[in-house]
């Protein structure tokens, strides 16, 4: 089994080109999360907290759910088998 390291994921456009870069690759893939998801103040969205990521600061440095909710659903699709 492959995995991908984020290495100093401190932003979010770096973590999504990591991503984007491991969808390349053919077959099926899982994902495992060991971050910090956070609320928006209001609670209207959700952010993965990255590395320099604060509670005051995490919408501008942090990664939004629906980021990496549309980069994975343009990975193509695996049979169930």
């Amino acid at each position: 089994m492959d995995a991908i390291h984020l290495p100093g994921a401190t932003d979010p456009q770096s973590v999504l080109a990591h991503l984007r870069a491991a969808a390349l690759h053919p077959g099926r893939s899982s994902s495992t999360s060991a971050a910090t998801w956070s609320p928006t103040a209001r609670g209207e969205h959700l952010y993965l907290t990255l590395r320099d990521s604060k509670p005051a600061t995490v919408r501008q440095d942090g990664l939004p759910w629906q980021a990496l909710a549309a980069e994975l659903q343009h990975r193509a699709t695996c049979p169930p088998w």
